[in-house]
């Protein structure tokens, strides 16, 4: 029978963790340090928040003009709602109360499937090797 490995003493352990916690606040404390005496390097540093696009103007609220209990009234395609393709909008539109989560949708999902197979068959490539940026400009 094989040998067991060699057990490491506990406290090398806690050594070696105590060390790397201490270098890691050293480091944080000359990061602090650097941006106190540079406040503007800390402005430049963060990212732009996350939202509508530049350009876009925001859509109102949607409001489903037809009475509950009601058929639903047909509108027209040229409100901005429908242009921008807004899936609550579209939701609401047929009488559905669903919580909408960004990219947990079953088209997105069988659409990525479907784009993943047509890069296979034509370029023996996947998404993972040609990137993120290219596989959604493809999509």
């Amino acid at each position: 029978m094989g040998q067991a490995p060699p057990k490491t003493d506990k406290k090398e352990k806690d050594q070696a963790a105590a060390k790397k916690a201490a270098k890691k606040a050293a480091k944080f404390a000359a990061k602090q340090a650097k941006l106190k005496q540079n406040p503007a390097a800390a402005q430049s540093t963060k990212k732009p928040a996350k939202g509508a696009k530049a350009g876009a103007p925001a859509l109102p609220p949607y409001e489903d003009k037809t009475p509950p209990g009601e058929k639903k009234i047909l509108q027209p395609l040229d409100q901005p709602h429908f242009q921008a393709y807004s899936p609550p909008a579209v939701e609401a539109a047929w009488g559905y109360r669903t919580l909408w989560v960004p990219g947990c949708d079953h088209a997105g999902i069988s659409t990525q499937s479907v784009v993943e197979k047509m890069l296979w068959k034509t370029k023996r490539t996947t998404r993972v090797e040609i990137g993120r940026e290219e596989f959604t400009d493809i999509v």
